[in-house]
């Protein structure tokens, strides 16, 4: 395992001291995350909004990069739940925008990373053009089983939130466990 991240990582520092604390057979096979606060990350640095929502889905290269090396079998992020809806016009306009935008600029990344992309769930509340780049990102071909999707999990519930059905854009890449 420590041979994946010989390119990212310095030898003797604080993060390979805490790689080489890993156990892999301890690792879980699906990790969840839910993206949330990116915006009030930004206003508490007197940025918009959406400064704080771009540098949230920059943040999930690192994620997938880190969940492919440890070699994660699952990995879902949800970046948008049904509460999303309610937030002002030009902010959800802005996400969606966003999303359009990383599905083409990442798609030879995710392609070299051997990551299919997947659209499943409720996705009819999206706009023509957001559906329309799904499936263009749906279709293309992959070589391997990794995924990224948009999953509707009604089971997930956020402590204070309102409980109701969370649609989420996200990643999930999965494969099979092999040995290291």
């Amino acid at each position: 395992m420590h041979e994946r991240f010989a390119k990212v990582i310095e030898p003797a520092s604080g993060d390979a001291k805490l790689l080489a604390a890993i156990d892999p057979e301890r690792l879980p096979r699906h990790i969840a995350v839910i993206m949330d606060g990116n915006g009030r990350w930004a206003k508490m640095r007197g940025k918009p909004r959406i400064f704080g929502h771009k540098a949230g889905a920059e943040s999930v290269r690192s994620i997938l990069d880190t969940c492919a090396r440890l070699k994660i079998e699952a990995l879902t992020l949800y970046a948008f739940s049904t509460e999303n809806w309610k937030r002002p016009k030009a902010e959800v306009t802005g996400l969606m925008s966003m999303l359009k935008r990383y599905i083409r600029s990442e798609m030879a990344e995710v392609a070299s990373n051997n990551i299919r992309f997947q659209a499943i769930g409720n996705i009819a509340g999206l706009s023509d053009t957001v559906q329309k780049e799904l499936a263009w990102a749906t279709d293309r071909p992959h070589r391997g089983k990794h995924w990224h999707h948009i999953e509707r999990r009604p089971e997930l519930r956020r402590p204070g939130r309102d409980p109701r059905s969370v649609s989420a854009i996200g990643a999930r890449a999965d494969r099979s466990r092999r040995s290291a």
